[in-house]
């Protein structure tokens, strides 16, 4: 836990969030400078403009995080389902394509202006072997671009897009704020979409200087150890994971079998309670044993929705 001293520390970078005057502002990153005012933070935007804003504001901040590089570090206290912050996204690519190449990224690539794109190259492009290949064999043809700095530069973005966008109906989207936020196997964050907004809730008690974590697949924490590593090194991110979980050892368990085993029988529409409920204890018993963290309440309770819907002829 770290004191507001430490945390808003002048020179440190913040986003800003839940302005209502300004909601243009919202989603901003900018340096924390000093400030006269009480209970105020003062901030330096990357528009070179400065602005006071309350701490609560500043809902995370940018700190290194040892062994990750950067990653977000809530500024209070956040409990279970409380709003860390709401963005809208930075940029749309076009929808995931697995033929085309270049021609679907073509016009992407036109319409992107200098200063979004400065700010999106802040954002790691750091991709796994596998996945650097496939962009090799998708986009390594010089011959289709109109120059070297067009292809240098298309070939740049779609790197950072492949690690840190996220799927959705209109196109493949980056959220600024939400690229900074690093993987962990015991994640105290998830990702909503209250009414269309992306959302970042809390899982679990969050404490000022706390990293928050996503993990960048939902169910990961089923995998033993092992492929839970392989998946984050050969998936898309081609990283290790370092967090306490998988600081505990290789991990026998696998909770793959009996998790699935209960969601097919929610999608059976077979509408068999005594058997649903059966399952979903024998998965509660396998998370007590071997992942007692407030993440796996959390799929425990989107499971019991699950159910519910099931039992309702809804699944």
């Amino acid at each position: 836990m770290s004191s507001n001293n430490t945390i808003f520390a002048v020179g440190t970078e913040g986003f800003i969030f839940g302005l209502k005057n300004q909601p243009q502002l919202n989603g901003s990153m900018g340096k924390i400078i000093p400030c006269g005012r009480p209970e105020r933070i003062g901030v330096l935007l990357e528009s070179g403009r400065k602005i006071a804003v309350k701490q609560v504001n500043i809902p995370v901040v940018l700190k290194n995080i040892p062994g990750k590089g950067k990653g977000l570090v809530a500024t209070r206290t956040f409990q279970t389902e409380d709003t860390i912050f709401q963005e809208d996204p930075f940029l749309r690519g076009p929808l995931h394509l697995e033929t085309p190449g270049f021609d679907e990224w073509r016009p992407f690539l036109k319409n992107l202006c200098d200063k979004k794109y400065e700010k999106l190259c802040r954002l790691s492009g750091g991709v796994s072997t596998k996945t650097e290949l496939g962009i090799r064999r998708k986009f390594g043809n010089r011959d289709a671009y109109n120059s070297a700095e067009e292809f240098e530069k298309m070939n740049k973005i779609i790197r950072i897009f492949e690690v840190n966008c996220f799927n959705a109906a209109l196109g493949r989207e980056i959220y600024f704020a939400c690229s900074h936020l690093n993987h962990s196997c015991i994640p105290n964050a998830v990702r909503e979409q209250p009414n269309g907004k992306f959302t970042i809730d809390a899982v679990g008690t969050i404490n000022p200087g706390d990293e928050v974590c996503l993990s960048y697949e939902a169910k990961l924490f089923l995998q033993p150890r092992a492929m839970r590593q392989w998946n984050l090194q050969q998936g898309c991110w081609g990283f290790e994971c370092c967090c306490d979980f998988c600081k505990q050892g290789a991990g026998p368990f696998n909770g793959q079998e009996v998790y699935y085993e209960l969601m097919q029988e929610i999608r059976s529409g077979n509408g068999d309670v005594e058997r649903m409920n059966a399952l979903n204890e024998k998965f509660k018993q396998w998370l007590a044993e071997n992942y007692p963290y407030p993440y796996g309440d959390y799929i425990l309770e989107d499971l019991g929705w699950g159910i519910k819907g099931a039992i309702l002829g809804l699944v």
